[in-house]
């Protein structure tokens, strides 16, 4: 339809806010894809910002008869074309002065809003966890990601309160496909829930750039703890060392079970939070499902990855049981780089011609039972590498041994200053006396 056969609707009979982003319906960024899943009913839409660029291009995405099928529900994205030179909006008939006006007007008329004869019957609103630009504040940057950096910022809870917040957002120019990712990276976060995973608090994404909102970990990466040896203002011990694996472990274990692969398993990517229990972060490169195979390996941690993966593309749980052994390895080696004396290009021949492993260059600092259950992920063969669930199994069983020796040793203590000569076979220390366990 030419611009000349477009009826021009007056301000006066149409409702609506003056910019469509505040409307309670605008989805901001949201891909085409994830608009999907809210669209349930014939009528049902949404309104999202359709392509990066210096003009604001919107697009309905409304759920209507499908033409081809009869009966059956289908989707159509309808673009809202904007007439700078005639100073309208419009997609079929009508033309409006605001965007949000168009809606409204095809909204309480019927109207249809394009040749198909698509209706507008009852508008999607925004989640409580979709976040307005202007609620969240980036105060500094904190660590890179997968496709982007994280910052320390504060997040608005009513008119007085300020909550410290972690922010991740891409840095540089973003193209459609990267904001996509990062929406999607926010909706896998928004389904899981566990003690040893970061918690998503919501998504900015009405404006650019997109931003994450996700708990702050206080603690900072278990990279940086060990590197430092600083965990808190206290000396980094063989206890955090072995929580923090046994964490990471439960984490993944909770992944699996919710049939999530994380694929980028490493230090730099494991939080503390505030009771010093580790949280797996950074979910930029992870999959729904329990087998992916790539055909071309991109923006992907080589040092990490499986033989299978290097030699084949393959994820699945056994190759994030191998990439949690190069986490145990880094933790146990205060973050040295895996495989540092051979350069990024070596090390798929490294790893898969020479057969070579990463190899224990401490000693004594690394606890041959953590020692053993790094070597069981090392299996070449993924069918006698372990589960998850086998691996914390050990881990934990290494950490009860672990903590009866610091009970021994404090009852020991205790007794031997007060002089006490008796067998404490039956001691019961109360609450208070224990030391710290992890949740189960």
């Amino acid at each position: 339809m030419t611009i000349k056969k477009i009826m021009k609707i007056r301000d006066s009979e149409t409702f609506g806010k003056a910019n469509i982003k505040h409307e309670d319906f605008f989805h901001g960024f949201m891909p085409e894809r994830q608009a999907v899943v809210y669209l349930n009913n014939i009528g049902d839409f949404l309104v999202r910002q359709a392509v990066k660029s210096n003009l604001d291009t919107y697009i309905i995405t409304v759920c209507t008869e499908s033409e081809k099928q009869p009966g059956k529900k289908a989707l159509r994205h309808i673009p809202i074309v904007h007439s700078r030179r005639n100073r309208i909006y419009y997609t079929y008939k009508f033309g409006f002065s605001k965007a949000s006006g168009l809606i409204d007007y095809h909204r309480r008329r019927k109207e249809p809003v394009d040749e198909l004869g698509s209706v507008l019957l009852t508008p999607v609103s925004r989640a409580p966890w979709q976040f307005n630009h202007e609620h969240i504040t980036r105060v500094k940057k904190l660590g890179d990601g997968a496709f982007g950096y994280v910052s320390l910022g504060t997040m608005q809870k009513g008119l007085f309160r300020k909550h410290k917040v972690a922010v991740k957002t891409i840095q540089g120019s973003v193209t459609m496909d990267e904001n996509a990712k990062l929406y999607e990276e926010a909706m896998i976060m928004r389904c899981l829930d566990h003690v040893n995973v970061v918690n998503f608090y919501g998504i900015a994404s009405n404006e650019e750039p997109i931003m994450i909102v996700l708990e702050l970990a206080p603690g900072g990466s278990v990279e940086d703890a060990v590197k430092n040896g600083i965990t808190n203002g206290k000396p980094v011990t063989l206890e955090n060392r072995v929580y923090w694996c046994l964490g990471a472990g439960r984490g993944l274990k909770y992944l699996k079970s919710v049939k999530l692969l994380h694929r980028d398993v490493a230090a730099r990517n494991v939080l503390i939070g505030r009771k010093n229990e580790a949280k797996i972060s950074d979910f930029g490169l992870s999959l729904v499902g329990m087998e992916k195979k790539e055909h071309k390996l991109k923006k992907v941690p080589f040092r990490y990855l499986a033989p299978e993966t290097l030699q084949a593309g393959v994820f699945n749980e056994k190759t994030d049981v191998w990439s949690f052994g190069v986490y145990i390895w880094e933790v146990f080696h205060n973050a040295q780089e895996p495989y540092s004396e051979i350069p990024d290009n070596l090390v798929k021949k490294y790893v898969l011609k020479d057969k070579r492993r990463l190899k224990n260059h401490v000693g004594d600092d690394y606890p041959p039972e953590m020692w053993t259950v790094t070597r069981k992920c090392f299996k070449t063969d993924p069918k006698l590498r372990p589960s998850i669930e086998l691996i914390v199994n050990e881990i934990e069983n290494y950490w009860d041994e672990l903590n009866e020796g610091i009970l021994t040793f404090k009852i020991g203590n205790f007794f031997s200053s007060t002089s006490e000569k008796r067998v404490i076979s039956n001691c019961v220390l109360s609450d208070r006396e224990k030391p710290p366990m992890p949740v189960k």
